[in-house]
């Protein structure tokens, strides 16, 4: 799977699941060609969107779709009645269907027993979707919750899912299978799905990993735009370039400033953030190293280092790229 980021999150992956599977069926899986387009910083919109009658909702960290509780003909594929002639995608690690696709019915989405802190995948909202939480009467309808000032989905196991209802709940826009999403909670106007194999990046894309050492489309538009006569910042004033990990309700990501900046009064609170993104959180009067992990590169190998790190040889190593910025006392930037 290869992941980029611009002004949204794009995806392109094949579709092949990276865990033992058992073929319940003649269907085998297949290489299918997905370009995924969800919005990067997704927002919870006016009103809820119901999801497809079937198909698509999210997409699994391991590249693999996960699709809506509906199999052909309208009966429950996470869990089957007795007599129901397609019994196989009711496991944790998905079936495939006639045109060979590997996809997920299961809430589990491809992990055998994740918990409540455990990244599944994205929504095609944009939204993040966890493993189950241990009492989901805190979920709302679409089965998200905001968490530290984001909002997340959850998804439920099968004994937090009343299975003898009907699929559709009247004329709401969420339903009563609600395994892995109830409805939409955010926009869907930006999302696409599409095949990779005639999809184009827009131009303003870099890859992930590329990221820590390319200018982001938001950082060049406002150099270009910037006025001579403005003064710069103070060297000590900068926010780190470089990608770095903390920690989140519980979980080890990998982010950059540029994260932060989208929703500062909340992430610049984060263990680290205020001393690696100075100039987003405001806090450039202090000349403290990061206490973060930080990616920069040496030989042109990519490498994962601290500042206490960069202090044993600061005249060699705050010559690499983002150590000076990450670690301005080590550094003699201030």
């Amino acid at each position: 799977m290869i992941i980029v980021f611009c002004f949204i999150h794009q995806m392109t992956i094949i579709g092949i699941p990276d865990h033992d599977v058992t073929q319940g069926n003649p269907n085998s899986p297949c290489e299918i060609n997905w370009a995924i387009t969800i919005p990067l910083n997704p927002t919870v919109a006016n009103s809820k969107s119901e999801l497809g009658t079937r198909g698509i909702v999210g997409m699994s960290l391991n590249g693999v779709p996960a699709y809506g509780p509906q199999e052909g003909g309208s009966t429950n594929a996470v869990e089957p009645d007795n007599g129901a002639s397609i019994t196989d995608a009711q496991y944790w690690y998905g079936h495939a269907a006639m045109s060979g696709d590997w996809h997920f019915h299961n809430p589990h989405m491809g992990q055998e027993d994740p918990s409540s802190t455990d990244l599944l995948g994205y929504a095609l909202d944009g939204f993040p979707i966890y493993g189950p939480v241990s009492d989901a009467s805190s979920l709302d309808e679409c089965n998200g919750i905001e968490e530290n000032g984001e909002y997340q989905y959850h998804v439920r196991d099968t004994d937090q899912v009343d299975s003898s209802l009907t699929y559709c709940n009247g004329s709401n826009p969420y339903n009563n299978w609600n395994y892995i999403l109830g409805c939409f909670s955010g926009s869907l106007a930006d999302t696409e799905v599409e095949d990779s194999t005639s999809f184009s990046l827009p131009v303003d894309c870099v890859l992930e990993d590329e990221v820590s050492e390319t200018s982001s489309p938001i950082e060049s538009q406002v150099s270009e735009t910037s006025s001579p006569s403005e003064s710069p910042p103070t060297p000590s004033c900068v926010d780190s370039p470089s990608r770095f990990k903390l920690v989140k309700n519980g979980n080890k990501i990998t982010r950059s400033c540029e994260w932060v900046a989208v929703n500062p009064d909340n992430r610049c609170t984060f263990d680290g953030i205020p001393v690696t993104c100075r100039a987003t959180c405001g806090t450039c009067d202090t000349c403290t190293d990061s206490t973060l992990r930080f990616k920069t590169f040496k030989n042109g190998d990519k490498i994962t280092r601290g500042c206490e790190w960069a202090a044993t040889k600061p005249g060699n190593r705050c010559a690499l790229e983002g150590v000076t910025e990450t670690c301005p006392a080590s550094c003699e930037l201030c």
